[in-house]
């Protein structure tokens, strides 16, 4: 949804890096638990060009399952 708001376009698959998404640990070491959120934070390059910039993404604590 961020790089859509960012580029205002409908499709983005072709801007967005899968590998950075990929469900491994180094593409999320980068958190923070902020009050009652966790935070993601993904560098400009991790998930997108470098120009498309830095994201976050917050998710609810208690919305997190075990």
């Amino acid at each position: 949804a961020q790089v859509k708001q960012r580029l205002g376009e409908t499709d983005v698959s072709s801007a967005i890096f899968g590998d950075g998404l990929a469900p491994k640990a180094e593409n999320f070491s980068n958190f923070v638990v902020d009050g009652t959120d966790l935070v993601i934070l993904m560098p400009p390059y991790h998930v997108a060009a470098y120009a498309i910039g830095s994201f976050e993404v917050r998710i609810k604590l208690a919305d997190i399952t075990k």
